[in-house]
């Protein structure tokens, strides 16, 4: 009848499969690109995603969230490895990167001190960090 809405038929036990298959490769792609990027917009293009689908997961999927926080630091360890490379180079050594290395590896040593005094209070909130989300 015109005007009437058409329901519509569960999906089969073939759609259900082929949408989690889909799914899983979505979610395999953006790991593999944002272990080699950190970049979530470059690791969403790879899997044909936007970064709302991405954030969902985050939110939403721990075994994704925790694989993604996996994914951070494998990024991370590399982008170390490419400063020291280049800190350390034989034509031409960064003094600045090998600063920032010592700094971060031996922080009781080459930390830059900085001393505050404060009267009244001081509150600090950490906007999403991931590593306080779990403990609320």
């Amino acid at each position: 009848m015109p005007g009437q809405k058409r329901q519509q038929a569960a999906p089969t036990k073939r759609q259900t499969g082929t949408r989690e298959l889909r799914h899983a490769t979505a979610q395999r792609l953006f790991l593999e690109r944002f272990a080699i990027t950190g970049n979530i917009t470059r690791a969403c293009q790879t899997a044909g995603i936007n970064r709302m689908t991405a954030h969902r997961w985050l939110e939403h999927d721990e075994q994704f969230a925790l694989a993604f926080h996996e994914a951070e630091l494998a990024a991370v360890e590399y982008l170390e490895g490419v400063a020291w490379d280049r800190a350390t180079a034989a034509d031409q050594p960064s003094d600045r990167l090998l600063e920032f290395l010592l700094r971060a590896r031996a922080p009781h040593k080459y930390a830059q001190r900085v001393e505050s005094t404060t009267t009244g209070t001081l509150s600090v909130v950490y906007v999403n960090d991931w590593r306080t989300a779990s403990s609320a």
